[in-house]
């Protein structure tokens, strides 16, 4: 816990909690503190990360503990519904917990598209430009309201590859970016980890693919898969430049997103359980980039 606050969770709005057994944490977790976008307008919501026991003290109902403290902590703070990653899904559902319904996208992109009127350049990972931040704000696309010290854990915590994050631009101002990392059997597959466009640009963000191509190949053409939307531009760009991919409704291989929801009557600035039911045009999975709070 000490190290994962010195690392990272300092830039975060975030809160330990911990179970300890004779003055000697066995489990622990963190309440994270967040604001999605939901139209035009802001929803905060709790989100539980970095939750952990010591192997010895594992099998004795200590983490269920501590789940429970985090959810009744966000309960009295008036949140109405609380989110996290795992990988240990039924430990999870038994706590009262629910998958998300994500779609998993996977496509193959041709090297040889073309670069139209945009100039595209890489976007150094260690001095992310306001602008590119203010992009992913403006998009509203992958719904998370990112501060500049969550942007700078992105940065700290490097999940994607370096050189797979580039900018399109029209003269001075981006107007695309993504991001992504290689495949970890396959050197020659890019996950894709954020994408966002202005609204006047989705085929921007095609430009941007081939030049992740570019880089990771050389020729030829590259598979691409994430956890995307349908009703994500990138959907919609895809479909223009004539690319069909293939969408399911989960991937085995990352870990689960889940939610559950605390309280049925909170107020409109909460985002509740029934969100997650509606057509919104969220990258769900890429609220976090790094599939981290």
């Amino acid at each position: 816990m000490e190290a994962f606050i010195a690392q990272g969770a300092r830039w975060h709005n975030a809160t330990p909690v911990v179970c300890e057994v004779a003055g000697k944490i066995v489990s622990c977790a963190c309440i994270f503190h967040r604001e999605v976008w939901v139209g035009s307008k802001k929803k905060r919501f709790g989100g539980i990360g970095a939750v952990a026991t010591r192997p010895a003290a594992r099998k004795k109902g200590f983490a269920t503990l501590v789940m429970k403290q985090c959810e009744e902590t966000l309960r009295e703070q008036g949140c109405g519904v609380a989110i996290l990653f795992c990988s240990i899904v039924e430990f999870y559902r038994r706590l009262g917990w629910t998958p998300v319904k994500e779609e998993w996208i996977e496509f193959v992109a041709p090297h040889f598209l073309k670069e139209r009127e945009y100039r595209i350049e890489a976007v150094p990972l260690n001095k992310i430009p306001d602008a590119i931040r203010a992009l992913s704000t403006a998009s509203a696309q992958s719904a998370i309201v990112r501060s500049k010290g969550l942007w700078q854990e992105y940065s700290r915590w490097q999940r994607e590859d370096a050189d797979l994050f580039w900018a399109a631009y029209e003269g001075d101002k981006p107007v695309a970016y993504v991001r992504g990392r290689r495949g970890k059997n396959n050197a020659e597959e890019i996950r894709l980890m954020d994408a966002a466009a202005d609204g006047a640009h989705h085929s921007a963000l095609i430009v941007l693919l081939g030049k992740q191509c570019e880089i990771v190949k050389g020729k030829g053409s590259e598979r691409f898969h994430g956890f995307v939307s349908a009703e994500h531009p990138l959907a919609k760009a895809l479909s223009m430049a004539g690319i069909k991919p293939t969408w399911e409704a989960a991937a085995s291989a990352s870990g689960v997103m889940m939610y559950k929801g605390l309280q049925e009557n909170i107020g409109k600035e909460f985002l509740s359980a029934g969100d997650f039911g509606k057509a919104l045009p969220w990258q769900t999975r890429t609220w976090w980039a790094a599939d981290r709070f």
